[in-house]
């Protein structure tokens, strides 16, 4: 286990931390190559089977850590914190989710291993609040693991507000642990025709989720509680306008969360994985600079492998990120080490 982060930070040094990039637990590819369905995992070990599609598995850095140091030198990216990719979150109680859960963080884990290049996020079996926040704590605590990963919901009509995930959240706020809500296809665009459930329904999926947490009042009742929203906030930070305007004519909004959409902006960050430049200018005036962490959401075709060019033609500076990163997850030891 790593020791515990430094927290007297005085400047940044000349590199970019990555919040956003993914990887498969070797345990995942043997249940494949096995073809035994344990945690309901199908496909073979070139694919793995999703409701969102086919997923590839020939990305080495995906499972090889050497291969992501390489992956991440071509980018320009000097620390990745890296997240399973949301195509294993096991959620479903027939396929023991708990167990699961455990596995992947004890395999990110042995995949960051000792670099001060790569830190966790832990994924957690939301299904079961209490079994989640459970998780989390052995994750950060035993585990070194700087935050979480969680899907927007367990489907279309379970979002992240009716799980009961006070537990979770109340748990993530006193460990000032980040919750990176990703997108898992549970809102309106969820068929994978013309790849559009990618395209669009992604950035509304992560809308829906955040925009309910605003507008149930949840944010409200955990006040501690720091969200990242991938993909540059989704659809959320150019439609937060409209949920402003219906909280201010609409009694019930009012009645059910005690502020309006924009006055939790201190508990949101943001990534810029937008593939605009006029999008992530629009993002950093929106949002503030320093709450615009740099991501690629690497390696999949998606993503970003330019991220310090995205940043220099929008006209931002990516070490703003990096310092937003840094704070953000207490990573100021090993910055620290690196300073002269």
């Amino acid at each position: 286990m790593r020791l515990p982060p430094w927290n007297g930070l005085k400047r940044v040094p000349h590199m970019l931390v990555d919040v956003h990039t993914h990887f498969v637990p070797d345990f995942v590819v043997q249940i494949l190559r096995a073809g035994s369905g344990a945690h309901g995992i199908t496909g073979t070990t070139d694919f793995l089977e999703t409701a969102a599609g086919r997923l590839p598995l020939h990305y080495p850095e995906m499972q090889s850590p050497s291969a992501k140091l390489s992956a991440m030198d071509e980018r320009g990216v000097d620390i990745s914190i890296v997240s399973l990719t949301p195509h294993l979150f096991i959620y479903g109680q027939e396929h023991d989710p708990i167990g699961f859960a455990r596995r992947a963080n004890d395999a990110i884990a042995e995949f960051i291993g000792d670099t001060d290049r790569l830190y966790g996020l832990a994924t957690l079996p939301i299904g079961d609040a209490q079994a989640a926040a459970a998780e989390l704590r052995r994750a950060t605590e035993e585990l070194g693991l700087v935050g979480a990963i969680i899907g927007t919901g367990l489907g279309p009509s379970e979002p992240l507000d009716v799980l009961g995930l006070g537990p979770l959240f109340e748990e993530a706020a006193e460990l000032g642990a980040p919750l990176l809500v990703h997108p898992y296809y549970c809102g309106m665009v969820t068929s994978p025709e013309l790849f559009l459930n990618n395209s669009l329904g992604v950035p509304f999926d992560t809308a829906w989720a955040v925009g309910r947490l605003m507008a149930t009042g949840t944010l409200d009742r955990h006040p501690g509680l720091k969200l990242i929203v991938p993909h540059g906030g989704g659809a959320l930070p150019y439609l937060l306008g409209r949920m402003e305007n219906a909280w201010k004519q609409r009694p019930e909004l009012r009645e059910a969360a005690g502020k309006p959409p924009s006055g939790y902006a201190e508990q949101i960050w943001y990534d810029s994985i937008v593939h605009s430049e006029t999008a992530l200018r629009f993002l950093a005036a929106f949002a503030g600079a320093d709450r615009v962490l740099l991501g690629t959401d690497s390696p999949y075709m998606t993503g970003d492998g330019d991220p310090a060019g995205s940043f220099a033609a929008a006209g931002l500076d990516p070490l703003q990120s990096t310092a937003a990163a840094v704070d953000l997850f207490k990573l100021g030891r090993m910055i620290r080490a690196a300073v002269p």
